[in-house]
């Protein structure tokens, strides 16, 4: 039975019983292959072609490159065979026919070394045979379609193996002019073409809230930065900050929007976009806005015999500014400055409902539960001082106190020293001097 599209031995090979398109594959004892395997394919009943496969290409031209040296090798050894006999015979004959005619001598002469030249070049010739013998054995021949492609990717010509579209030697990192593709460095444009700037000017007025400046190739991501100088500060609270107008985003400090009077006149502040706001980097080291309006009591407790500090503590900033540095916190709804020399002034005032009256275990004294206020912006290490003043009603004292009238450190409330029953809400004003530090 015949092969279809099966394998098998020669012998069982029949291509009549093959139909037009199947393959039979020898594996064993075909003696068109010198391995005895091959491949065939069937065209018609009867009608087959082999198929040569690579392995047997390479053997084929390794004989027919043995076949076409031994060919020009017999051809050659023939001429020099010839050419030998035809310049001994004419050395012979110019020797014997020496003394007729020295003409006939240098014509045998020039024909002797012309046999020479000739043989020295069929040696040549050899040698250069071989070597390429040598080299075939060694890399495999080469396909026709092969020669001059680097593993089948740039077309080569036949010669020095050269892509025929060259790189110039110039180009390199010294003479390109810019990227191709610009990047974004801090959300700032660079292509290699101009230095990355992050500094900007806003001269925004200073009372209003919306800020603007124009910052070259900035660009509007997240991790952003801009170093932005504030001609005129800021005394509007919650100020936002448009770049380019890439959209009015607001300004954060420590989680928070910046209130009132924070960035002052020529104030350089570094801020980066979060994806949602500008947060400012680092401390604020500078306070523009003066403090006033404290009112303080009268021993009496009579509203009307209050005096108001309008510049007391703007002399006491003005005093101490640019000797140490200062950072107002704001909390609980009041401020405390914090100066880098320990001290810290905190203030808080807002109207409040005092909803519980307690009194003191030792005392007749009572302390007042205030809805909305909460303690000092911060915890004070020492207190040196505590204001007395008065509520709205003009009704009871109030102090600060942390629930001890000997306690002069830690988280401060208000009580009131004179007052036994419980108080009514009004606007509270109070003042704590003292170290954070």
């Amino acid at each position: 039975m015949a092969i279809q599209n099966r394998r098998g031995d020669y012998a069982r090979f029949d291509p009549q019983k093959l139909l037009p398109g199947e393959w039979a594959i020898v594996l064993t004892g075909d003696s068109n292959a010198a391995d005895g395997m091959a491949c065939y394919m069937c065209f018609s009943p009867g009608v087959v072609k082999r198929m040569a496969t690579y392995q047997d290409m390479v053997e084929n031209m390794g004989k027919l490159s043995a076949d076409v040296v031994k060919q020009v090798m017999e051809e050659f050894a023939a001429a020099m065979t010839a050419a030998t006999a035809a310049a001994n015979t004419a050395a012979s004959e110019a020797s014997t026919a020496a003394g007729t005619a020295s003409q006939e001598a240098a014509n045998a002469a020039s024909q002797a070394s012309a046999a020479n030249t000739a043989a020295t070049g069929a040696n040549a010739a050899i040698q250069r045979i071989n070597n390429k013998l040598e080299e075939m054995e060694t890399a495999g021949p080469v396909l026709q379609s092969e020669k001059g492609r680097a593993n089948g990717v740039a077309a080569l010509d036949s010669s020095a193996k050269v892509p025929a579209a060259q790189i110039p030697g110039t180009i390199n990192a010294a003479t390109a002019a810019k990227l191709t593709a610009a990047k974004t460095i801090d959300g700032i444009d660079f292509d290699g073409s101009a230095n990355i700037n992050h500094f900007c000017i806003c001269s925004t007025a200073s009372a209003t809230a919306a800020k603007t400046a124009s910052l070259s190739g900035f660009k509007l991501s997240t991790g952003a930065r801009a170093m932005v100088k504030f001609t005129y500060g800021c005394t509007a609270a919650n100020p936002t900050l448009n770049i380019n107008g890439t959209g009015a985003k607001a300004i954060y400090y420590k989680g928070a929007a910046v209130p009132a009077g924070y960035i002052s006149p020529n104030m350089f502040v570094e801020m980066m976009y979060d994806g949602t706001q500008y947060c400012i980097t680092g401390d604020i080291q500078h306070v523009n806005a003066p403090l006033t309006g404290f009112v303080k009591g009268s021993q009496t407790g009579d509203v009307a015999a209050a005096d108001t500090y309008t510049s007391a503590f703007s002399k006491i900033l003005n005093a101490i500014s640019g000797k140490v540095d200062v950072e107002l916190v704001s909390a609980n709804g009041g401020k405390c400055w914090k100066f880098s020399n320990g001290l810290a002034i905190a203030v808080m005032w807002k109207n409040v409902s005092f909803t519980t009256s307690i009194a003191w275990t030792n005392s007749s004294l009572y302390y007042a539960v205030i809805n909305g206020l909460g303690n000092m912006p911060i915890t004070f290490k020492d207190i040196q001082y505590r204001n007395i003043t008065l509520d709205s009603t003009g009704a009871y004292w109030l102090c600060w106190n942390d629930g001890g009238m000997n306690a002069w450190a830690g988280s401060v409330y208000p009580i009131s020293p004179n007052k036994q029953t419980t108080a009514a809400s009004g606007t509270f004003r109070c003042i704590c001097i003292g170290t954070w530090k």
